[in-house]
């Protein structure tokens, strides 16, 4: 897990495919190492606000806090895993190119 320091870093927030493509890298660059890559951050579409009330609400049904509890998340995942190595590196550079001769 890493958590970045905004007394360290001048940047703490950080774009998921960026980090894929360093990571996808660093596998090319390490034969047969696996790297798993898990976005479990929480979008600001997803934040519930509480609402503050002074009037007693009444308690939530088993079923409310069921349905809440299983709100679908939505996690970025990938896996990177190359045996060749820099041999599958030039594979997939070479993917979407015509060989000429």
């Amino acid at each position: 897990r890493f958590w970045a320091d905004p007394a360290v870093f001048e940047t703490t927030e950080y774009d998921f495919e960026t980090v894929a493509r360093r990571l996808q890298e660093m596998a090319f660059l390490n034969k047969g190492l696996t790297i798993n890559l898990t976005d479990e951050r929480v979008t600001q579409d997803e934040v519930v606000d509480e609402v503050v009330s002074d009037v007693a609400e009444a308690p939530k049904s088993a079923s409310e806090r069921a349905a809440e509890s299983t709100a679908p998340h939505k996690v970025k995942s990938r896996t990177f895993h190359y045996p060749g190595g820099l041999v599958d590196f030039v594979k997939h550079i070479n993917r979407t190119k015509n060989a000429i001769h």
